[in-house]
């Protein structure tokens, strides 16, 4: 098997990432050409949740051997498009609400490639701006516990909105006004999950600091170290 440099392996994956940015771009345009939900909901079916079939590297395969499915890459960032227009540009929270509930039950692989965090981002967003829901949102966080689906820096923001203003609302009008002493409950577990991942985002950008300096550092006869010799 021929193996491939580190510099072919970046150019290769810059050339992905590159057509990946484009089809994604592409795709939004086409979105921001649709003028209602319904379009939406139509263009949703036919260019987020079709997945492709892909051959198992066998021709002779059997044709009752079902094929199996794979999602684009594009699928997670979409489906949170789709959410968001959907919620903020046709007003219509509950079409938001059901392409996430589609994504998250129409296949395993659907949930596992397309339910990441930036699709919980907008599913938080959907429940709370537009239901004031803190129960469906202390639901949603704690699916994304209990399938490991990481934060990104927008559920740090997200999530550490709603806990000021319930945190406000909750000092102004008192507990009843979100059901009682329960809020309080759901309020410390929320903060606690907010400083975590600021600790962690702390931690990591600390650790990347780290990484680049070591690039940097020169080895025993005062050169740098060549990339394929740092670690």
């Amino acid at each position: 098997m021929k193996e491939w440099s580190p510099t072919i392996r970046r150019r290769t994956d810059r050339e992905e990432d590159d057509r990946y940015t484009e089809e994604l771009d592409e795709m939004k345009e086409e979105v921001s050409a649709i003028s209602t939900d319904l379009e939406l909901l139509d263009w949703a079916r036919r260019r987020v949740f079709t997945a492709n079939p892909t051959s198992a590297g066998d021709s002779e395969l059997s044709t009752d051997t079902p094929e199996p499915l794979t999602f684009p890459k594009t699928y997670p960032r979409i489906l949170a498009h789709v959410m968001k227009v959907s919620r903020q540009a046709f007003n219509n929270p509950h079409l938001s609400l059901s392409f996430f509930h589609h994504a998250r039950t129409s296949s395993t692989e659907s949930y596992l490639v397309g339910c990441l965090a930036s699709a919980y981002n907008e599913l938080i967003r959907t429940r709370w701006e537009c239901f004031r829901d803190l129960d469906g949102v202390d639901q949603a966080i704690k699916e994304m516990d209990a399938n490991a689906v990481s934060w990104d820096m927008k559920s740090q923001l997200v999530i550490g909105k709603i806990v000021e203003e319930v945190g406000r609302e909750v000092l102004e009008k008192g507990p009843e006004a979100w059901g009682g002493e329960r809020v309080y409950e759901i309020l410390d577990r929320l903060e606690r999950k907010v400083q975590k991942a600021i600790k962690h985002t702390e931690y990591m950008d600390e650790r990347e600091k780290r990484m680049r300096d070591k690039k940097l550092w020169p080895n025993a006869s005062g050169q740098s170290r060549p990339i394929n010799q740092r670690w």
